[in-house]
C-alpha cells in the first residue's frame, strides 16, 4: 500500500461515522469546479431516509470529515490555469 494512502486505524466506536459520511456524500449535489460541501440540508433528507436521528455531535463530525474529504480531492486536482481561456499568460 502507498505510504499516504496508510492511516492510523479509527477509534473503537467511530467507524459507524466514517459509513455514516460515506452513505450522506453519495447524495452530495454537483458543481462546476469541484464538489460542494454537503448542506445541513442534505444531512437531514439523508438521515430522515435511513431513519435515523443523529446527534448534533455527530452531524458535526460528519461534516468535519467532509472538510478533510474536500481538502483531500482538491489537492489531488491539477492547478487551474491563471489566465482566461484564449488568452496568453502576461498578455494585457
Amino acid at each position: 500500500m502507498p505510504e499516504q494512502l496508510r492511516t492510523p486505524p479509527l477509534p473503537l466506536g467511530m467507524a459507524y461515522l466514517l459509513l455514516w459520511f460515506r452513505q450522506a456524500a453519495r447524495g452530495r449535489g454537483e458543481a462546476l469546479a469541484s464538489p460542494p460541501p454537503l448542506s445541513w440540508s442534505e444531512l437531514a433528507n439523508w438521515a430522515a431516509l435511513m431513519r435515523l436521528h443523529p446527534e448534533p455531535w455527530e452531524l458535526h463530525a460528519i461534516a468535519q470529515l467532509d472538510d478533510l474529504w474536500l481538502g483531500a480531492w482538491r489537492r489531488g486536482r491539477p492547478k487551474a490555469p491563471q489566465t482566461a481561456p484564449g488568452r496568453k499568460p502576461g498578455a494585457r
